[in-house]
């Protein structure tokens, strides 16, 4: 009798640490499914790399293309308005995922700092 009182103890026990188990797992499960991916752009006009004028920071987006979108739209403005420099200095951009430009002091690789991931814009 006191075997069998042992057996089921033991079944108990595994049972539980197996429902436990798969508590933490869809729990983590959730946790990371719901996790919202974002992206953000900075603009970098000519200037600004020589500190003369202020970095332009774009909305958050859900799709890295739009973000790319948003940097192209500003280059062409720039480029019709004969604001970019025509004598071997380019405008730059980059679109981050998950970024957060609070925690870094900006410089020309401040994106790449504040962000998970970074991906340089082609103007």
């Amino acid at each position: 009798m006191g075997a069998n009182k042992s057996v089921g103890k033991n079944k108990t026990y595994i049972i539980g640490v197996a429902v436990a188990l798969i508590i933490v797992i869809l729990v983590g499960f959730w946790f990371f499914s719901n996790r919202r991916e974002t992206y953000k752009g900075v603009y970098y006009p000519v200037g600004s790399i020589f500190g003369k004028q202020e970095y332009v920071f774009s909305p958050e987006f859900e799709i890295l293309a739009n973000c790319f979108a948003w940097a192209l739209s500003i280059n062409k403005k720039r480029v019709e308005q004969n604001l970019t420099s025509n004598i071997g200095f380019r405008d730059k951009a980059d679109c981050g995922l998950n970024c957060n430009f609070e925690k870094v002091s900006m410089s020309s690789e401040g994106a790449s700092k504040a962000c998970d991931e970074t991906y340089e814009v082609p103007l």
